[in-house]
């Protein structure tokens, strides 16, 4: 699959031209990711990570944390973030894009290929004795939310990038150059 990020240049129906692109051959949607505010670039290099919080519901024992297969085992129940995020940093599925920050619940930064957390709290004494990962932000592709000021961005998806390049190619020629390639953002495979 591939994905490419095309604007609209000249006065057109935005659903018009999501329609001339689906009728390619091999492009699967088209979507309008939306019209930008006037100078809100805060997007163009989106947040592609994963954050989570852990949170830990004991007086006493310990606790394992890491990816599946590849854990950091006897935690303390009363460590800080420092010391959970170095005995992260440690294990061979994470390096130093990792964060933990936060003292209860303590927030956990992944990067976008980084491997899911897992917990064990087995160990754990008193209250609820447990170790509780919940999601706060599903990782995203870091293409998904592309924006450029002041345009409607339109997000192509389809088979190749070449199906996508060429659906975007009988545009330009064929439609009066109403859409054109997002500068700096070609199609990409996904």
């Amino acid at each position: 699959m591939a994905i490419g990020y095309y604007t609209l240049t000249k006065a057109a129906d935005p659903q018009t031209v999501c329609t001339l692109f689906e009728a390619e051959a091999n492009v699967t949607a088209c979507t309008v990711a939306g019209i930008t505010g006037e100078a809100d670039t805060s997007y163009l290099f989106p947040d592609a990570v994963w954050k989570g919080t852990l949170t830990i519901d004991a007086t006493g024992g310990t606790f394992d944390l890491g990816a599946a297969g590849d854990l950091e085992a006897d935690i303390a129940e009363d460590a800080n973030s420092a010391t959970i995020q170095a005995a992260l940093r440690a294990l061979d599925s994470y390096g130093a894009t990792l964060t933990v920050t936060g003292d209860g619940p303590h927030v956990i930064t992944l990067a976008q290929d980084d491997p899911p957390l897992v917990a064990d709290g087995t160990d754990l004494t008193g209250g609820a004795g447990t170790a509780t990962l919940a999601e706060t932000q599903a990782a995203r592709d870091a293409y998904e939310n592309l924006v450029f000021p002041n345009q409607v961005v339109f997000k192509v998806t389809g088979a190749t990038v070449s199906a996508i390049t060429t659906a975007a190619a009988a545009l330009i020629s064929d439609e009066s150059a109403f859409v054109e390639v997002a500068s700096g953002y070609p199609a990409v495979a996904v």
